[in-house]
């Protein structure tokens, strides 16, 4: 029973963390706009290597993404299950 509450839990997690971060990247212009100066970014640090290390940039760029991404993944969980706690204790405080 544990384990498969475990998973729904977790899928659920995956599912809601996506959206937050489709729902911010769509309204925001500030991210708009840095993924734009990124992307110039990138194609003028491609013309500049030579194209045999170039597969090393893209795996650099690749680790360093997946990187981030496990890490906001887990601030954002974290940051579920602290508002599970908090919201707990705010029950109790309110049942005194």
């Amino acid at each position: 029973m544990y384990g498969r509450f475990k998973k729904y839990f977790s899928a659920f997690l995956d599912e809601m963390t996506e959206g937050v971060r489709l729902e911010y990247m769509e309204k925001s212009k500030r991210y708009k706009m840095l993924q734009s100066k990124k992307r110039r970014l990138q194609s003028k640090v491609i013309e500049s290597i030579p194209e045999d290390k170039q597969e090393l940039f893209f795996e650099y760029e690749e680790t360093v993404s997946l990187q981030y991404a496990f890490i906001e993944d887990y601030i954002y969980r974290r940051g579920i299950f602290h508002g599970i706690r908090v919201s707990g204790i705010f029950i109790k405080l309110l049942k005194l």
